[in-house]
């Protein structure tokens, strides 16, 4: 059983998850040309994973296809049978692996990419990730809800065949913890959220805009970590991703779309994450998180892998970034 542990000094939580290392009798190659025969995520071999939990129908005469489908992850990093349990050994806290962890297939064909997905294709998944999150928030025990996209084994994929992960846990992560304190802060001084004031700015300037729509903005950050970060927000102030209506996610796609097809235009198709930072489950502790309605702004992340992190950033956290944001979003906004 995988376990949760907090960090004393950071305060950091951290799954110990020994069983995922199972994953390699379910994904028997991790080699990026796996071919579809093989692959558990390709139409036909629906067997080779557990049953769905949401499926999206291409077409009335063929029901048994879909573009999108979401089933429990084979080897989890937490599950939901388990009770949190939470103990103590001296200065050392940990609890059982409580969570969910599900798998997002996106698209039937194998090796394709999400910048040559079609616009009803990433609409499709960008329902399920608002369904999933919607319903797996309804555990008050689970208090945060992510997703993150994964391409190429340098961002850590396991299969060639294009899926996402969403993964709820019982703490908040460190990543967006800062985030949302970060939030809070800016929001007791100015009483305004600092992701719309940033948003103004950028799109005053428009010197780190990459694309825009009636709905969503997007632009390479001020302080980028990473070379050709961007990040999606959208325009009307808005905590909760799930809130998203279907019309809202047809123009989520474009944009989505957009930017992944500016980002393999430039840089050759690199391997890619992307991760989609929400609201915290406010039905869990709505008490530590009362402002977030006010002072939080969903996004979402991309973030290419063009270079390999030295020591000196892993070990202190402090990014350095070879490529300007402003240079970055020119090369981005720039035909192809």
């Amino acid at each position: 059983m995988s376990e949760i542990r907090r960090d004393p000094i950071t305060t950091r939580w951290v799954a110990i998850a020994p069983e995922i290392i199972d994953d390699l009798s379910f994904f028997p190659s991790l080699r990026e040309d796996d071919s579809a025969s093989s692959c558990p995520f390709c139409p036909g071999n629906e067997a080779l994973t557990p049953a769905s939990l949401w499926t999206d129908r291409m077409e009335a005469e063929r029901p048994d296809e879909w573009h999108v489908r979401v089933f429990p992850n084979r080897t989890p990093i937490l599950q939901t049978e388990v009770a949190e349990n939470p103990q103590g050994k001296g200065v050392f806290d940990f609890m059982n692996g409580l969570g969910a962890h599900e798998v997002v297939v996106h698209g039937r064909e194998h090796t394709s990419h999400l910048s040559e997905f079609t616009r009803g294709q990433i609409a499709a998944g960008l329902r399920a990730y608002r369904d999933r999150m919607a319903d797996l928030s309804g555990d008050r025990r689970l208090h945060y809800v992510m997703v993150h996209y994964d391409r190429g084994r340098r961002a850590g994929a396991a299969l060639a065949h294009p899926y996402s992960q969403i993964v709820a846990t019982p703490k908040v992560p460190a990543a967006v913890e800062e985030e949302l304190n970060g939030a809070r802060s800016y929001y007791l001084i100015k009483e305004r959220c600092v992701f719309c004031d940033v948003l103004t700015e950028e799109l005053r300037m428009g010197t780190r805009m990459v694309v825009e729509n009636e709905f969503y903005a997007a632009f390479c950050p001020f302080a980028s970590r990473s070379p050709y970060e961007v990040w999606l927000l959208p325009k009307m102030h808005q905590s909760d991703y799930t809130s998203q209506t279907d019309t809202q996610l047809e123009h989520l796609a474009e944009t989505v779309q957009s930017i992944a097809t500016k980002i393999d235009s430039v840089l050759g198709e690199p391997a890619l994450h992307m991760a989609l930072h929400s609201s915290p489950n406010l039905k869990a502790k709505s008490d530590n998180w009362r402002s977030v309605p006010q002072d939080f702004h969903w996004h979402m992340e991309f973030i290419p892998r063009v270079l390999e992190r030295a020591a000196f950033e892993w070990g202190i956290g402090f990014h350095i970034n070879p490529v300007a944001p402003e240079k970055a979003a020119q090369a981005l906004r720039t035909p192809h």
